[in-house]
């Protein structure tokens, strides 16, 4: 239960967050993780090899919060890149915050970390601090009411800003030291991007949306094959949000499918041109692009 300053790093050499569509995702493994847990999200950085987070756990659940966003994160970084070996160099490191002085003590430095890396901090997206100033971010709303928490605390987001921007002697990195600018793709929740594609996929095989989302026992539809296939290959989404998403109860199913889909590329040229109509049309499309 309380408050909880967690960090971890990656594994060996190399950065933890390559692109925005590894950002997004543990973002959104954020949000879904804390609707499950009720873990709440007060804070947060997203550094090259590492991350910080500020978590409030009103009843406890921390580890299975954890557990949640790392496994699935390890799970897409292995695929992502067809690494071996642990993704993360330990489970986590956990500082509980016992006081109100040290829980916004936690905040500044959480928001002041991108500093080390010569970041603007108020344009830098994949931190709180936008957030903690501004009510919003690059990122889910529950994410968003979350980081009310601190910023109340301070007074409001004006004292905030002033509390986090005004160097202290003890301070390794100046305000003055921040001025690289890193541009950030929009938010689009997952869910909408899919369902863009879905729909697609059924106009342009005359069906409707639903068999293409359902699985249904017995039944075989083309235009659900190829919407499955095309969202693999994109790679914007985690294997455990396609499953979610196709309604496949394992992965071993989604794994199933994908290797019939590739089979039936080589085989049928009918359903090679509907995976490339698909593709094309739904890379094609605003919400897609804007991702």
């Amino acid at each position: 239960m309380g408050w909880h300053h967690v960090t971890n790093h990656v594994a060996g050499e190399g950065n933890l967050f390559l692109k925005d569509d590894d950002r997004h995702l543990f973002m959104r493994l954020l949000a879904s993780a804390s609707a499950r847990t009720g873990v709440q999200v007060a804070g947060f950085c997203l550094m090259g090899n590492h991350f910080h987070l500020i978590l409030h756990c009103p009843d406890g659940r921390l580890s299975e919060f954890m557990q949640l966003v790392e496994s699935v994160y390890a799970r897409y970084f292995i695929t992502q890149r067809g690494y071996r070996g642990p993704v993360f160099v330990d489970r986590f490191h956990n500082t509980i915050i016992m006081s109100d002085e040290q829980l916004l003590v936690t905040a500044r430095y959480v928001d002041r970390n991108g500093l080390e890396l010569g970041l603007d901090i108020a344009r830098y997206a994949w931190s709180s601090f936008p957030t903690h100033v501004t009510g919003s971010g690059n990122h889910a709303l529950s994410i968003s009411r979350s980081c009310e928490l601190p910023v109340r605390l301070a007074g409001g987001a004006s004292a905030y800003r002033t509390f986090v921007c005004t160097d202290g002697q003890s301070d390794k990195f100046s305000i003055r030291d921040g001025r690289r600018v890193v541009p950030a793709t929009p938010f689009a929740p997952i869910e909408e991007l899919l369902i863009e594609l879905a729909v697609v996929a059924s106009s342009f095989a005359g069906a409707e949306v639903a068999p293409v989302t359902e699985s249904r026992s017995g039944a075989r539809s083309d235009a659900r094959l190829a919407a499955v296939f095309v969202a693999h290959n994109s790679r914007i989404a985690s294997v455990d949000e396609l499953c979610e998403f196709f309604s496949y109860a394992a992965r071993s199913s989604l794994s199933s499918a994908i290797a019939r889909a590739s089979r039936r590329l080589e085989t049928h040229l009918e359903f090679r041109a509907l995976v490339e109509s698909i593709d094309f049309t739904w890379r094609d499309s605003p919400l897609r692009q804007a991702s």
